[in-house]
């Protein structure tokens, strides 16, 4: 069951892209020392993938053809919107999700006193926020149970943030 705040589509789609984010980092691994059923499943795994990505791109193209004709009248929130990322790329629970919320609004609101959170970023304002989103990823363990702080470390490579945006970097490797 998805937390509440994450009972909106665009809250979905990023807990979409959160979960193929888990599923990229499993099938990115070396095969080498599978069992034939492991990897049969690998590759069932990334026709699913090759499926999926396009549905998830077109549904977050029509949200922001929404929300560029006032369509959408859900406001933006960027936090929320990355932990649902994490909740789908993690399984967390609803507990879980309110913690990481609330620990990515603790690192939002000190970069927002720091003058950090600025809509045109600068190379000095990316500088200043590195070690934030490093305290971060070192925080977020904590969180988790011991499995869940496994898949982050091999997830966290592929998420990117920087000030005013972040992004989830999909590695096809091994497609």
């Amino acid at each position: 069951m998805m937390p509440p705040s994450c009972l909106y589509k665009t809250r979905h789609v990023w807990a979409g892209f959160g979960r193929l984010g888990r599923l990229m980092a499993r099938l990115n691994q070396d095969e080498s020392k599978l069992s034939p059923e492991e990897k049969a499943a690998n590759e069932a795994a990334r026709m699913r993938v090759i499926d999926e990505v396009p549905k998830l791109v077109k549904a977050m193209k029509q949200f922001d053809q929404d929300k560029s004709s006032g369509a959408n009248s859900q406001a933006d929130d960027p936090l929320d919107d990355g932990a649902c990322l994490l909740y789908g790329a993690l399984n967390l629970d609803e507990q879980q999700f309110g913690q990481v919320y609330g620990l990515m609004q603790k690192y939002a609101q000190e970069a927002r006193q720091k003058g950090l959170s600025g809509e045109n970023p600068t190379p000095e304002t990316a500088a200043a926020l590195k070690p934030m989103w490093e305290q971060f990823k070192a925080e977020i363990p904590s969180i988790l149970t011991p499995e869940q702080a496994r898949i982050f470390a091999e997830v966290i490579p592929l998420i990117q943030v920087e000030p005013g945006k972040a992004s989830f970097n999909f590695k096809f490797d091994h497609f």
